[in-house]
């Protein structure tokens, strides 16, 4: 009964991992084989921010960098900068408002490279604004290889981004990304800018000293290619309302 009633407090004060738990609960009910795993990286922790720094931790661990220590890494980062923790939650929000191949919150955060991506960006950032740039790169590196998207840590990238399909997406130092773009491989025709609530679509391969959002106009270059015009999509921003 105490666990019941649990659920409906957890959903007031955290709705997007009451939700998430709740389907963690369910996947373990329909995929019993699947259970050590979702309870390892989900139900086997008291927040999103614990579960993502477990999972990504246990999707970039090397020899050279054991996945402990980049968990430990997560969670100095969300000490000190607990708003990184709110940017998870927008980005999978992100991702289930745009994605109508994403059927539930749980998706993006246990199997999507892209939603990994750029949360291992989101602690390599903050590892560079500290300073500890090696750290960074390394993540960069890490990042690179197993999700197949380079993202700068000195890039300025906003919350509430989807990246469908992030394989050979490139990002460099100078980029800046505003609030709730996203970018979607399955269209070709574009439009020449980009806002704060939209898209970055089709073939994007490299961002440099550009910037996407805050209405300013950038050019998009793909390796070997051309400029290319970015066709532009609004989207909602995350408020926590649509949890339900």
């Amino acid at each position: 009964m105490a666990q019941h009633q649990a659920k409906p407090a957890l959903d007031r004060l955290d709705p997007v991992w009451g939700r998430i738990r709740r389907e963690a609960e369910d996947s373990v009910r329909r995929e019993p084989e699947l259970a050590t795993f979702i309870y390892s990286t989900v139900l086997h922790h008291n927040t999103l921010e614990a579960a993502i720094g477990y999972r990504l931790a246990g999707l970039i661990d090397h020899p050279t960098l054991s996945g402990e220590l980049i968990r430990q890494a997560y969670a100095d980062a969300l000490e000190d900068v607990p708003a990184i923790g709110e940017a998870f939650r927008a980005d999978i929000m992100a991702t289930a408002d745009r994605d109508p191949a994403t059927h539930r919150l749980i998706e993006p955060m246990l199997y999507y490279k892209g939603f990994h991506a750029i949360q291992t960006y989101r602690l390599a950032h903050w590892l560079w604004s500290k300073g500890r740039h090696d750290f960074a790169l390394y993540l960069q590196s890490r990042s690179s290889a197993v999700f197949q998207c380079d993202i700068h840590p000195a890039a300025k990238i906003g919350r509430g981004i989807f990246l469908d399909h992030a394989t050979g997406l490139v990002v460099g130092e100078t980029a800046v990304i505003d609030d709730d773009v996203w970018r979607d491989d399955r269209r070709r025709r574009q439009d020449p800018r980009q806002y704060r609530g939209r898209a970055l679509r089709a073939h994007r391969r490299r961002l440099g000293c550009h910037q996407a959002g805050a209405e300013q106009r950038h050019r998009c270059r793909g390796a070997g290619e051309s400029n290319r015009r970015c066709r532009l999509s609004r989207t909602r921003a995350f408020d926590g309302s649509d949890v339900s």
